[in-house]
C-alpha cells in the first residue's frame, strides 16, 4: 500500500514537474511590430509600437525583436488587449542573433570583389612583364665569347633591345599606376565596409513580455519605450527677403539624425524641443559657508572651508504634458505646452538609422520689418542692408542658426536668439555695393599741439556717403570717440554733424536719408588732451 502511495506521488510530481516545463516552452518571437508614432526630442526618441500574435495556453515569452539596444529599460511600458494577464515586462540586449548583411554591404563587398580580380590581372601582368625584362637582360651577350658580330647585325640587336626593354619599362609604369588606383578603391571600400559593420555587429534590444493565457486567443501588444542616445534634431532656419519692401520669411527646418539601430518607415513623426534625460526636479541650494583662508607657515597646502556641493537633480519622469494652445501650420501641426513646443509633422518620413541626417520642413513664419543700411566706415567702408523686426517675440521662434538669402542669394549666417531682451532683432542681409561710402582723414589739419604743460591731438575725419541706387534709401554711420580711463587724459567732440553721441559708450550715430544719386558728407572732429612727458595708448 505504501508503495502503491509512493508510485503514485512520484508520477504526480513527475506529470506536474512534466506540465510546468512544458507550460514554460511556449515562447514567441516577433520582429513585425509596426511603429504607430515617434516623437523626437532634440536629444532622444519616444516610439510606440503595435503588434498581434496568438498566444497558447499557459505561460507565453513573448519576446519583441529587432528593436534598439539603447533602449532606457525604465521608460518601457506594455499593454495588452485579449483573454490573458501581464505577468512580466524585461528588456535585454541581445547579442547573439544571426545579422542579415544590408543591401549596403553586400553591394560593397561585389564591388570588392570585382575590384580584387581586377588587381590580380594588373599584379599578373607586372610580373609577366618584370620576366620579360629578365630574360633579355640575362642574354644580353651577342654572338658569344669566340664568335665576332657583323656591324649591321649588332645595331640591328642593339636596337631591338633598347626598344623592347623601353616598351616593358613603359608597360610597368602603367601597370604600376593601374595597380595603385585598384588598391586605393579597394581600401576606400574597406573603410566603408569597416564603418557598416561596426554598425551591423551591434546588438539589437528585446522586449520581454510574460503572458499568463487560459485559453487559445489572439493578442493585441501596445507598447513603447525611450531611446536615450544615437537620436536628435537640431532646429535650423531659411531667412529669406525678396526685397526691402517685402517681409522676412522664416523656413523653421528640423536636421534629424538617427543611429537607433532600428529603420522607421513610413513614420507619423512628432519633433519636440524637450529633452527628456534633463532632470525635471527643481535642484536644491544647500548653505554656502564663507571663511578666511588659513595660511600655513609650515609650507603645506591651505586648508579653507568647501563652498557648498554641487546642485543635485533627480532625473525626469517621461510622462509628457498635453496641455497646451494647438496652432496649425500647412506642413505642421504645433502644440504649444507650457514646457516645451511640439510640432506634429503632417507627412509621414522614412528615416533609416545611419550616419546621415535628414532635413524636414517644419513650418513658415513671415515677420513684418522696416530696413535701413548700416556701416562703420572706421572698420569698413561697405554698407549693410539691415532688417529689423519690431516685436519678435511673438514670432515663437527657437534658438538656431539662420541661412540668410536677399533677392534668392546666399548671403552668409546668422544667429537666432528668443533669449535676447531686445524689442527688436536684427539681422544684417548682406553688404550692398551701391551705398558708397568714404572716410577722409584731413591731413592738413590733424596733428599735435603744445599748450603748457599739456600735448593736444586734434583727430578731423569727413565722412561721405552717396547712394547710387535708383531708389531712396536710409543709411545708419557709426564712429566712436575715444573714452578716456585716466583724469590726465580729456576727449573733447569738436564737430559730429548732429549725429547722436553715448556718453558711457563713446558710439556716435547719424541716420542719413538719401535720394536717389544724392550725396551727403558728416564731419567727425575730436581732440584728445594730455600731459606732454606723457604717451597715450590707442590714437
Amino acid at each position: 500500500m505504501k508503495k502503491s502511495t509512493l508510485k503514485t506521488a512520484l508520477i504526480a510530481l513527475f506529470l506536474l514537474c512534466s506540465g510546468a516545463q512544458l507550460k514554460a516552452q511556449n515562447s514567441i518571437r516577433l520582429d513585425n511590430s509596426e511603429i504607430e508614432k515617434v516623437r523626437i526630442y532634440q536629444n532622444g526618441a519616444f516610439v510606440s509600437r503595435t503588434v498581434k500574435t496568438t498566444l497558447n495556453p499557459g505561460l507565453n515569452e513573448v519576446v519583441f525583436d529587432g528593436l534598439s539596444p539603447y533602449i532606457n529599460p525604465n521608460s518601457v511600458t506594455v499593454k495588452g488587449m485579449g483573454d490573458a494577464t501581464i505577468i512580466g515586462v524585461n528588456f535585454q540586449q541581445n547579442y547573439l542573433k544571426d545579422q542579415k548583411k544590408s543591401p549596403e554591404i553586400n553591394k560593397l563587398e561585389t564591388e570588392r570583389d570585382s575590384f580584387n580580380i581586377k588587381l590580380r590581372y594588373i599584379q599578373n601582368k607586372i610580373a609577366s612583364t618584370n620576366e620579360g625584362i629578365a630574360v633579355l637582360q640575362a642574354n644580353k651577350s651577342i654572338g658569344g665569347n669566340n664568335n665576332g658580330v657583323v656591324a649591321n647585325d649588332l645595331i640591328a640587336i642593339v636596337d631591338y633591345y633598347v626598344k623592347k626593354i623601353n616598351a616593358l619599362k613603359d608597360d610597368l609604369i602603367e601597370l604600376g599606376l593601374k595597380e595603385q588606383k585598384t588598391q586605393e578603391q579597394i581600401n576606400k571600400i574597406n573603410q566603408q565596409l569597416s564603418v557598416l559593420n561596426n554598425k551591423q555587429n551591434q546588438p539589437e534590444g528585446n522586449i520581454v513580455v510574460t503572458v499568463d493565457a487560459k485559453t487559445k486567443s489572439s493578442a493585441t501588444f501596445d507598447f513603447s519605450y525611450l531611446i536615450n542616445s544615437n537620436v536628435s534634431w537640431t532646429p535650423i532656419y531659411d531667412v529669406r527677403v525678396k526685397n526691402i519692401n517685402n517681409p522676412i520669411e522664416f523656413i523653421l527646418k528640423a536636421k534629424v539624425y538617427q543611429s537607433t539601430g532600428e529603420d522607421w518607415t513610413n513614420t507619423n513623426l512628432t519633433l519636440n524641443t524637450g529633452n527628456p534625460t534633463d532632470g525635471a526636479q527643481k535642484p536644491i541650494l544647500y548653505p554656502w559657508y564663507l571663511n578666511f583662508q588659513i595660511y600655513k607657515l609650515d609650507g603645506k597646502t591651505n586648508k579653507r572651508m568647501e563652498a557648498a556641493p554641487s546642485m543635485m537633480a533627480r532625473d525626469r519622469d517621461d510622462k509628457e504634458s498635453t496641455a497646451g494652445a494647438t496652432m496649425m501650420w500647412e506642413n505642421t501641426q504645433m502644440m504649444e505646452n507650457q514646457l516645451s513646443n511640439e510640432y506634429i509633422i503632417q507627412n509621414k518620413y522614412t528615416l533609416k538609422s545611419g550616419n546621415l541626417e535628414t532635413q524636414i520642413e517644419i513650418n513658415r513664419t513671415n515677420a513684418n520689418a522696416y530696413y535701413e543700411y548700416a556701416c562703420a566706415p572706421k572698420l569698413n567702408t561697405d554698407a549693410f542692408l539691415m532688417g529689423h523686426i519690431p516685436n519678435w517675440e511673438n514670432l515663437n521662434l527657437l534658438d538656431a542658426e539662420g541661412t540668410v538669402y536677399f533677392d534668392g542669394a546666399y548671403v552668409g549666417v546668422c544667429t537666432i536668439q528668443n533669449t535676447t531682451v531686445n524689442d527688436t532683432m536684427h539681422i544684417s542681409l548682406g553688404k550692398d555695393e551701391r551705398i558708397a561710402v568714404k572716410r577722409t582723414k584731413v591731413n592738413e589739419v590733424n596733428g599735435s599741439s603744445l599748450l603748457g604743460s599739456n600735448k593736444e591731438k586734434k583727430c578731423l575725419y569727413d565722412i561721405t556717403v552717396k547712394n547710387t541706387k535708383k531708389e531712396a534709401v536710409t543709411v545708419i554711420v557709426e564712429e566712436q570717440l575715444p573714452i578716456s580711463q585716466d583724469k590726465d587724459i580729456t576727449v573733447n567732440a569738436l564737430e559730429l554733424s548732429g549725429g547722436d553721441l553715448n556718453t558711457t559708450t563713446g558710439l556716435v550715430t547719424w541716420k542719413i536719408s538719401l535720394q536717389p544719386g544724392e550725396s551727403v558728407t558728416k564731419k567727425f572732429n575730436f581732440s584728445v588732451k594730455y600731459p606732454k612727458d606723457k604717451i597715450v595708448n590707442g590714437i
